[in-house]
């Protein structure tokens, strides 16, 4: 009886033995191509969709040795999605083990600071991260974001201008997610300064976002944001350009340069009908534009244009603001 129970285990390990030792030693066999061979693994593959993909490329041997391999060696370890590269070196063994960490191919994809949520969702089509559509739908959501207050309907704002690094394929929470979290780790020592303001945080963002788009020249962002401030406590409109471009942006009917006709807009983003600040931000601002709205330049500034430099003319009144809107026409 023993030597029975012994033979059929012994019977056992073999028959386990033979197709993990085939696997793991299989090195020859099959030509692959030379150098990093990148391979996209679909999300609902499957495993054994997965392992036949691996098996098409040459980089194991046999996808149901592969699956035996699996179910011995990493039982209830799932081979995940995405896109990876494989070095032409690597063995059957490390195939599978990238697939099983999931350490896909990573991307550097860089946002700008004062770009609107519509060209970061262009940015991430573009580097192939995820559907511009599908980003901006996901960006309605925005109860991850309630401890701001979020009144303008849309993340935009808390999209943290910054160079990422992504995986194609990624699910679009995570992608969201990073730029919340960078955007809380970043900003998270600047709390204590807005205590000092009348402003919460989302209406900081806001106006930080309206400096961002108005000031070319780093410097002038204090200035700017002096003036808006000035004008609020005269109880004057922003009248910023750029909040009648994002309005027309929502819209879908963008526009490179405003006309008058533009600045009727009916949009509670259009500072020039509306007062006080639009609904929520109408960018993505950098620490810079932030500061700047934490410590604005005190001056009696109401009035600024911008000059053929970049550079903006700026005015107590309204007499000396015609002026310089003759003098930058006539220099530009």
């Amino acid at each position: 009886m023993f030597k029975r129970l012994t033979a059929a285990l012994f019977l056992s390990i073999l028959g386990l033995a033979v197709p993990l030792f085939y696997f793991t030693l299989w090195t020859e066999g099959e030509a692959r191509p030379k150098g990093t061979l990148v391979v996209a693994i679909p999300r609902g593959t499957g495993t054994l969709g997965a392992l036949q993909l691996l098996r098409e490329r040459h980089l194991i041997a046999n996808r149901w040795t592969a699956l035996a391999y699996l179910r011995c060696i990493f039982p209830g370890k799932p081979l995940q999605a995405g896109e990876y590269g494989f070095d032409n070196r690597l063995g059957p063994r490390e195939v599978m083990l990238k697939l099983i960490r999931g350490d896909v191919l990573l991307y550097p994809v860089t946002f700008p600071e004062g770009r609107t949520s519509f060209d970061y969702a262009r940015i991430l089509e573009k580097a192939g991260i995820c559907a511009a559509g599908d980003f901006l739908a996901a960006l309605r959501d925005t109860t991850p974001a309630q401890p701001m207050h979020v009144t303008g309907g849309t993340l935009e704002g808390l999209l943290y201008p910054d160079t990422y690094h992504f995986p194609k394929m990624y699910p679009l929470k995570r992608v969201v997610g990073a730029f919340l979290d960078r955007f809380e780790r970043m900003t998270a020592s600047r709390r204590g300064d807005l205590r000092r303001l009348t402003l919460d945080p989302y209406a900081w963002l806001t106006l930080a976002s309206i400096v961002e788009r108005e000031a070319k020249a780093p410097d002038e962002k204090p200035v700017i944001a002096g003036v808006f401030f000035n004008r609020l406590a005269a109880g004057m409109p922003l009248q910023a350009d750029p909040t009648v471009l994002y309005a027309l942006e929502m819209r879908g009917t963008p526009v490179d340069r405003l006309t008058h006709a533009d600045l009727q807009l009916d949009s509670r983003y259009n500072t020039y009908r509306y007062g006080g600040l639009p609904p929520g931000p109408i960018g993505n601002p950098g620490m810079e534009a932030l500061d700047a709205v934490l410590h604005p330049m005190k001056h009696h500034f109401l009035y600024f244009v911008a000059r053929s430099d970049g550079t903006h003319a700026f005015a107590a009144t309204l007499a000396d603001h015609l002026r310089n809107i003759v003098r930058s026409r006539r220099l530009n």
